[in-house]
């Protein structure tokens, strides 16, 4: 790591944007040089949370799995 702690930008795997609204947030993620996913939006609730966990979990899962797969997994709507 650099003497500043800055990351390299090879260093990033995934990029996530979240926007928190009253009732509702939207988050999108992606991977280094790719497009972003498709926007998830849901409540703001444990529940709302818990699927955006998950799937960035799985991305997770198949980033390490897939040699480094750079496509996040898509977004369906609630």
């Amino acid at each position: 790591m650099p003497v500043d702690g800055a990351l390299s930008p090879s260093a990033y795997r995934l990029f996530v944007g979240v926007d928190i609204a009253a009732a509702t947030f939207t988050a999108v993620w992606m991977a280094p040089g790719a497009a972003p996913g498709r926007p998830l939006t849901l409540d703001q609730t444990p529940q709302g949370f818990a699927v955006v966990h998950a799937r960035l979990l799985i991305w997770r899962g198949q980033w390490s799995a897939k040699g480094r797969r750079s496509t996040p997994p898509t977004a369906s709507a609630r």
